[in-house]
């Protein structure tokens, strides 16, 4: 979840690369905004399983290449179906 989530509720979780798969989703399920992340309502939810495993690419893909100094998936769009990132920025340094 990112604005309002991350800007007024300090919706975060944060992990040191590589992160395993329990990690990932260990963290995911602290975030006060689990619940819509689930589902709720007759809403679906994102596909958890999903996101976890981009996630835990991009801790391996940083901790392969440590020539990565940031990066920066903005925004990371999730449904029940897909996992897509719109725009992503790398600082190589």
């Amino acid at each position: 979840m990112g604005g309002i989530m991350i800007e007024i509720l300090k919706d975060i979780s944060i992990g040191l690369a590589p992160l395993s798969k329990a990690e990932i989703k260990t963290m995911v399920e602290q975030l006060k905004a689990y619940k819509l992340l689930k589902g709720y309502r007759s809403k679906a939810g994102i596909n958890i399983e999903q996101f976890i495993d981009t996630v835990q690419k991009v801790s391996l893909l940083v901790q392969h290449l440590p020539e990565i100094a940031e990066l920066d998936i903005n925004p990371l769009l999730a449904n029940d179906q897909q996992i897509t990132a719109v725009d992503a920025r790398v600082r190589i340094g």
